[in-house]
């Protein structure tokens, strides 16, 4: 579909709802350039390269993740909807502190690089996330796509100078995909007619480390948690099991781009309502976790229906068990998707500290109440229960949250006066 297409399609809501459809849009290409690369990279190596390669994209999510809570997230937070010149000097520094955590990283996984052609690029492709986020910050979520859309048109054209050349090897084809990255970055920087300020990165993380060093913290325990609910059930309930639950999540993993889509979009609309009025926020995260609910309970439904046949067909013998576990991951979607309001209502009080405990206190429940049966339909239930106990949770640290006094934007201004003073000769105070 192309992009005129899809802007009409978006075009026909209201404001927000525009932008929400964009959001899913944007996530949905995402998606889809990810997706495109783990086809070529498996087609085109060997499976010891397929290997090395999707370490190198292990390593690129992980730090992917982190930088994200250090830079983005904290921007998202503090300076959505924010007029142009508030927002500027705090988005330069943001990105130039996403550039630098690139590069600081790149440089730390050399061995990996010589051995895997490893991050190459990866400091421009987390600079192009970083203009995503930003773009969605500022309202711009149109923007993001036509910068997401960039990237995957760059990565086909680099990808098939690296297939011409016909090497077995994974290196070439990763450095495609950096470079493809990097060059979707430096397009963001001319839409959004802004340089990112490398140098501003110890004012952004001086003033951004309450948020920060929390959202970081949120993210290792989310990555961690899921693995070891896998892995457990891998110990406890044998390998077979773990397959079928994986193939599960695969299965239910296709409402991704519509939950991540509709957060991206979520996040900053929610921050400008709880500037204005905090009741209003309550009904606003109360809404998203009803829909994002509601249609993950109908994805379920529509899964389970799935003819037997058709299922078999694209998951081979896993499917019979994989199938039996749609129950249990109907639960977890539908508790997935009820949390998501808590989340975002959480980052817009900028309360990290209640968000991270009700992380870990999730995490802790749904690792740990996953595999008390040997019958993979039971275990699948027994997690979406606990995902459904972390569900309470999460709604009630919004609650607690939403009680505590003061502003949440109250040091939303910080990193921009301190900017303009250093932009002044005035040194900023320590």
């Amino acid at each position: 579909m192309s992009p005129a297409r899809v802007s009409g399609l978006i075009s026909a809501g209201g404001p927000a709802t525009r932008r929400a459809g964009w959001g899913v849009a944007d996530q949905a290409l995402s998606s889809l350039t990810n997706f495109g690369l783990a086809v070529v990279l498996a087609r085109g190596l060997t499976a010891e390269g397929f290997g090395a390669a999707s370490i190198t994209f292990a390593v690129y999510v992980l730090v992917l993740n982190v930088s994200r809570s250090l830079t983005s997230e904290p921007l998202t937070v503090r300076h959505s909807r924010q007029d142009r010149i508030e927002w500027a000097g705090p988005a330069a520094a943001a990105l130039g502190a996403e550039l630098v955590i690139g590069l600081i990283t790149a440089a730390g996984l050399l061995v990996v690089a010589l051995w895997v052609g490893g991050p190459s690029g990866g400091a421009g492709l987390l600079l192009q996330d970083g203009w995503r986020f930003a773009f969605f910050a500022t309202g711009r979520p149109r923007a993001a796509f036509m910068n997401d859309l960039l990237w995957l048109v760059f990565m086909i054209l680099t990808l098939a100078v690296a297939l011409a050349g016909g090497s077995p090897e994974p290196w070439p084809y990763v450095l495609a995909w950096g470079l493809a990255g990097a060059m979707a970055g430096i397009a963001g920087i001319a839409q959004a007619r802004l340089l990112p300020a490398p140098r501003r990165t110890v004012a952004w993380f001086r003033t951004n480390r309450d948020l920060a060093t929390r959202y970081a913290a949120e993210s290792i325990v989310l990555a961690g948690s899921s693995q070891l609910r896998l892995v457990i059930v891998g110990v406890v309930g044998g390998l077979a099991m773990a397959g079928a639950l994986r193939a599960g999540q695969v299965i239910m993993n296709a409402l991704n781009p519509l939950s991540y889509g509709l957060q991206l979009t979520a996040v900053p609309e929610a921050v400008a309502i709880a500037r204005r009025d905090r009741g209003r926020l309550t009904r606003y995260v109360a809404r998203l976790a009803i829909g994002l609910g509601a249609v993950s309970l109908l994805w379920g439904v529509a899964v389970w229906l799935i003819p037997s046949g058709l299922g078999q067909a694209l998951f081979g013998a896993t499917w019979d068990e994989a199938h039996s576990t749609i129950p249990g991951q109907t639960i977890v979607v539908v508790a997935s998707g009820l949390s998501a309001g808590a989340i975002v209502g959480l980052r817009a009080l900028a309360a990290a500290g209640h968000s991270l405990r009700a992380r870990i206190l999730s995490s802790i429940v749904a690792a740990t109440l996953g595999a008390m049966t040997g019958d993979v339909a039971l275990c699948a239930i027994a997690i979406g229960v606990a995902i459904a106990i972390g569900t309470i949770i999460w709604w009630a640290s919004y609650v607690l949250a939403r009680r505590r006094p003061g502003s949440p934007q109250a040091s939303a201004t910080a990193l921009a006066d301190e900017i303009r003073l250093e932009a002044d000769g005035v040194p900023a105070e320590t």
